[in-house]
């Protein structure tokens, strides 16, 4: 269930193949996709975010090393980060939409061309889970 923002950020994890330190996504980075994606709602679906009426959540997302003693992670992990424990407001059935957001924000920073396509499809499902209307647009027949 989904309800945090380490919750999203644990199963993004799991969808990009990027449970294992060093992860090749940074936290802050994946935040940031989680920021553009509650941006995306509001322009997709302005009703989910009736609450919010003049700004959309935001997180900010500090080092958690900074957070406890400087230089320090009790086990190199995020849960120690007060971010990770804030609620992210959205219906139960939209939030594993935001799921697919976050992970196609963060592969289309990736300067790998295999990486377009899966974010192109993951930002198509985050749209599509949205609207309920199915989008082909930016995809590409298959090759070969």
């Amino acid at each position: 269930m989904y309800l945090t923002v380490g919750d999203y950020l644990k199963d993004v994890r799991t969808l990009l193949q990027d449970r294992i330190q060093p992860y090749r996504y940074s936290t802050p980075s994946l935040v940031h996709g989680l920021n553009l994606t509650l941006l995306e709602v509001r322009r997709l679906r302005p009703d989910l975010m009736v609450d919010y009426l003049d700004t959309v959540p935001q997180y900010d997302w500090e080092d958690a090393a900074s957070t406890l003693n400087p230089g320090t992670d009790a086990n190199n992990d995020d849960d120690d980060n007060p971010t990770w424990f804030n609620t992210v407001p959205l219906e139960q059935q939209f939030r594993k939409a935001i799921v697919h957001g976050i992970a196609g924000y963060a592969m289309q920073r990736d300067q790998e061309d295999i990486e377009d396509e899966r974010s192109t499809a993951d930002v198509m499902t985050f749209e599509n889970m949205l609207t309920e209307v199915k989008s082909t647009k930016g995809m590409q027949a298959p090759k070969g």
